[in-house]
Formats: structure tokens, C-alpha cells, sequence
């Protein structure tokens, strides 16, 4: 615990003028989830874990929600161990 700023299970933060709700696991509904507050979890990894929640997830952007959430694991490619920016998160996960 000596290296770290905090240890919480669930933060909102603000980045310039996105809204984060930062969690160590993903979560199927977050606090303004409606309302283009942005999630980021890690913990799962890909295949078995992740898929139940990355179907979920598509089927709430198929309802028209901004939905917006990834799957930041320090060990996904696009993470590569490396910290990232939201941008650089968003980009990587274009498209999916």
C-alpha cells in the first residue's frame, strides 16, 4: 500500500471533459453509464472472461447508449505495460 497515491475499489475522476469510472473488474452498469461517463477496468483477460461482458456491452451500444467502456489489462497488446491516455485507449479500440 506504501506505493500507492490510493487503493479504492471504485473512483469517478474527471480528464479534461470525459468522466472515468475507474474499477479494478468491469462492471455492467456504472454510475451515469446513460450519460457518456467512460469505464475502465482491467483483471479479466481475454476469451472466457471477457467475452460475456464484451457482449453484453456491444448490446448496449446496439440500444443506441453511449456505452462506452475497455478492457485496459496491462498485459492486452495495445497496453503493452505502458501507461495510456484515454485518447490513446480510445483509438486502440476503434472499431470493435
Amino acid at each position: 500500500m506504501n506505493w500507492f497515491v490510493w487503493v479504492k475499489e471504485l473512483e469517478t475522476i474527471k480528464d479534461g471533459d470525459d468522466h472515468i469510472v475507474l474499477c479494478h473488474y468491469p462492471i455492467a452498469h456504472w454510475r451515469s453509464a446513460d450519460y457518456g461517463y467512460v469505464h475502465l477496468y482491467g483483471h479479466i483477460h481475454i476469451g472466457r472472461d471477457s467475452d460475456p461482458f464484451e457482449e453484453y456491452a456491444a448490446r448496449m451500444k446496439a440500444r443506441g447508449l453511449p456505452y462506452e467502456c475497455y478492457n485496459v489489462g496491462c498485459m492486452l497488446p495495445y497496453m503493452d505495460y505502458t501507461p495510456r491516455t484515454l485518447e490513446e485507449i480510445r483509438k486502440s479500440n476503434a472499431g470493435k
